[in-house]
């Protein structure tokens, strides 16, 4: 029985050669070391995710961008009338000077009219009217308070504010109240009774 013997340097190559392969593998990173990673030192490998991971942001954010620019506007609803132009304002002071009640208010009776609008679903308050006994006022305390739509502004004359008022409460578009009771409400406005049609009350 022959035994065959291992050539010494064969076996040097081989060792070496197994010596080289392992330090190309660590140089490389092609093989990662759990103790490695967490030993603080900066391996390009570690680097190279961040930056990956950076990049792909970057991309991400990209894209998203590009497909953003594709949807459709976002609707932004932009209130049209938040005031009565000085036209309307001029054309209601003077429905409210010809009225026939305004004589008949007491002296330190205040009724406030405010006009408003619907936008987009919503109630838009405009300009309000503080009237007093043969005037229109800058400041007081309203006793009666009267909202009208705004719409009806169109159809004001020296002589129809009442006719108007009653058109828009059969309509829907008239809101009236008083913080008096009844009793005072009556007392105090004894002399505009008659006019009562003409506040929606």
């Amino acid at each position: 029985m022959t035994t065959k013997k291992r050539h010494p340097i064969l076996i040097a190559f081989l060792l070496a050669l197994s010596i080289l392969l392992l330090f190309l593998i660590i140089e490389n990173n092609i093989i990662s070391f759990p103790d490695w990673e967490y030993s603080g030192e900066n391996t390009g490998k570690i680097s190279q995710i961040y930056s990956s991971e950076e990049d792909s942001n970057t991309k991400t954010s990209s894209n998203s961008s590009k497909n953003n620019s594709n949807l459709p506007p976002t609707i932004k609803y932009i209130i049209q009338k938040t005031s009565l132009n000085e036209e309307e304002i001029n054309k209601v002071k003077t429905a409210i000077l010809s009225s026939e009640f305004i004589g008949a208010l007491p002296e330190n009776g205040v009724i406030s009219l405010q006009f408003f609008n619907f936008e987009n679903g919503q109630r838009v308050w405009l300009n309000k009217f503080l009237i007093g006994k043969n005037k229109i006022l800058t400041s007081g305390t309203p006793e009666i308070f009267i909202t009208l739509h705004y719409k009806y502004i169109a159809e004001l004359t020296p002589t129809n504010l009442c006719e108007t008022i009653q058109i828009a409460n059969a309509n829907g578009d008239l809101g009236a109240w008083s913080d008096l009771s009844d009793t005072k409400l009556a007392l105090k406005y004894a002399g505009v009774i008659k006019y009562r049609s003409c506040f929606g009350i």
